[in-house]
Parts: C-alpha cells; structure tokens; sequence
C-alpha cells in the first residue's frame, strides 16, 4: 500500500476514522467530509491534524488525491450524494475502508473479534492486554473506549487485533467487513440473529461466519463460548484449533478441534 494522499468520505464515522488515524499514523496526508462531527472523533482528527470539511460537495476532493474511501452509509451513494459520484467518475482508486485494512493487514498476525455483541469491549481488552505486555500491537476498534489515547493505533508490534464487524463492506461490495482482514485468530463472542435488514434468516445471518471460520489456517485459533446456543455450528468447520470457555453449562455437543 503506497498512497501519499487519501480523502475519506464519511470520515466521521468510527470505522472510517479509525481507519483515517491508522494511515495517517503510517505517514499518509488525509483529508475527510461528513455531515457532522462531534467529540471524541473530531477531537481525535484535529489531534492528528487531519482537516475535514462539513457537508457533502464535489469540491471536497482534492486534486492531489490518489485514493478515495467511501463509507457505508445510505447517504453515501452517487445516485444521491454529488461528493461519492464526483468520486466515482473521478478515475482514482475507490475503496471501502475494509478494503484498506485488507491490505494492512497482510502480513500481521491477526485476531479477529466477531460476534453479535461483546466485540468492541473483547478487542479492547485484547489490545489493553497486548500493550501493557509491551507487545506493541496494531489495533482497530469500531467504537470509543475507555484507557485509549485514540480507537486506532498502528504499532510496531506483528500481531493486529481488529473488530471484526459482519455488516457489508460497502454499498458496491456485500460482502462482511470481517471477511476482508486476513482473519488467522478469531475470538467469537456470539453468533445471534441480528442485523436482519441484511440477513432475513438466522441461517443467512450465521453464512458470513462460517465462511469467516472455515478460512482460517490451520496453525491459527477460534476462541468461543461453548454456553452460546448458537456456536454449536462453529465445531466443525475447518481443521483449526478451538478453545472453548464457558461461565456457565456447556451446549452438549461441542468438541475442541485440533
């Protein structure tokens, strides 16, 4: 990944931020466009002196820039929005963010947090744990935590823990974000019918995750709770190693994988 200049479309948002941060750390020029921006994200870009413009205009993006992300949002769509068409009609690089970490991520060590809820406090913890034991680790967090100077860090450290978000990765591209980051260690905190604007049926909701499961390699990990009625499915999928942990009496029926 070699770009100099990157604008973000929708960089209010807390994924395309953090994105915006993790670039910026790697030395790249940002600039970014959004309805609106409030603390601690817009607090968080001025601290990095990342400019950003308020509103959607076609004038936003700069001249000079050699990639283009646009957010997943319904506003960001070029039938509706002048500023994501310009982009389209540019002839420069489009990307999704997930797309970007796709590429930051090629030649981590990577853990994965996925699950219907619980994924944002575990890659947290997992980055907190990481760094106090001067790991150094890169991190992606989908949402605001307590004890972090900022949602996204790029250390120098091999292992990159990201959230790992089952929502489509943009508005030309269906398939889930965490499908797109290398995934070699999952930590699966759940697996509960959710988002069912974009998956109708528990079944079409759990297609992601097993696809999600059965690419890790064999040397890697899943981690998850075997209390979870719906992780019974994850089992037998794949030769990867599984821990399971529980607080409670185990769903009958599971088995560690090695």
């Amino acid at each position: 990944m070699n770009y100099s200049k990157a604008h973000f479309i929708g960089i209010a948002g807390k994924g395309m931020s953090a994105t915006a941060l993790l670039l910026r750390q790697m030395g790249v020029r940002i600039t970014g466009s959004d309805e609106g921006f409030y603390p601690p994200v817009s607090d968080y870009l001025k601290n990095e002196n990342i400019a950003f413009a308020e509103g959607y205009r076609k004038e936003n993006i700069p001249d000079d820039a050699d990639v283009i992300v646009i957010g997943k949002n319904a506003k960001l769509r070029p039938e509706s929005n002048e500023e994501v068409r310009a982009a389209m009609d540019s002839g420069k690089l489009v990307r999704s963010f997930a797309d970007l970490l796709h590429d930051m991520t090629a030649n981590s060590e990577t853990i994965v947090a996925a699950g219907s809820y619980g994924k944002s406090t575990c890659t947290a913890l997992l980055a907190w744990c990481l760094r106090v034991a001067n790991k150094d680790p890169s991190y992606f967090i989908g949402e605001i935590t307590n004890g972090f100077e900022r949602h996204a860090h790029r250390g120098q450290g091999p292992t990159f823990v990201l959230e790992g978000d089952e929502y489509p990765a943009s508005n030309w591209d269906g398939r889930s974000k965490f499908l797109r980051y290398n995934a070699k260690n999952v930590l699966l905190t759940s697996a509960t019918h959710d988002h069912i604007n974009i998956f109708p049926t528990h079944a079409d909701y759990l297609t992601p995750y097993r696809t999600l499961l059965g690419s890790l390699p064999s040397d890697g990990l899943l981690v998850a709770s075997s209390s979870e009625p719906s992780g019974a499915w994850a089992s037998p999928i794949g030769r990867t190693m599984a821990v399971w942990w529980t607080l409670s009496p185990p769903v009958p029926g599971l088995r560690p994988r090695r």
